[in-house]
């Protein structure tokens, strides 16, 4: 859901702040152009009617495939993917993408983010489509699993789990 009063700007330090994050180098704008006319200042965020919603565990029926929709907090609460079980494909919108997983935003929680890594390390996902970069294997899915348990829950690498890249999951 979009808040309306959260990231609704294209100045650089204006929307760091909105965000609640110190970014040094932060562009001034962050838009490299626009169009004639365009006045950053009146640039707001419009919300869309939704037409239907999204609880963990629905389904999205597309005709020749269906996607199942996961809620998978901690990044932000609402982060939610696709996931079509049958091609193993994860479209994990910020979910998880090859960088550094943001876990320090306003709206971000560390313990949520933990148990998502958790659920996603057992699912028999093949492929991510990240929101950012390029898709990614499951071998590095669970090698970014890993790296991010390693920072936050770090405890839970000697418990009984099994993480990182020696465990490869389903096939």
């Amino acid at each position: 859901m979009v808040d309306h009063n959260m990231a609704a700007t294209l100045r650089g330090p204006e929307l760091a702040h909105l965000l609640g994050a110190d970014w040094p180098g932060m562009p001034p704008l962050l838009v490299d152009a626009t169009p004639p006319g365009f006045d950053i200042g009146s640039y707001t965020i419009t919300a869309a009617t939704p037409t239907a919603t999204l609880e963990d565990g629905d389904t999205v029926d597309l005709g020749d495939r269906r996607l199942r929709a996961l809620h998978l907090p901690g990044h932000t609460r609402g982060s939610l993917c696709l996931f079509d079980e049958e091609a193993g494909a994860l479209f994990s919108g910020d979910v998880i993408y090859d960088d550094i997983l943001l876990d320090d935003l306003h709206e971000s929680d560390v313990d949520q983010y933990v148990a998502t890594m958790l659920r996603l390390q057992d699912l028999p996902v093949q492929t991510v489509y990240p929101g950012h970069g390029d898709p990614f294997d499951r071998a590095r899915m669970l090698e970014i699993i890993a790296d991010y348990l390693r920072t936050r829950a770090p405890q839970l690498l000697t418990d009984e789990l099994h993480v990182g890249p020696l465990d490869q999951g389903p096939a």
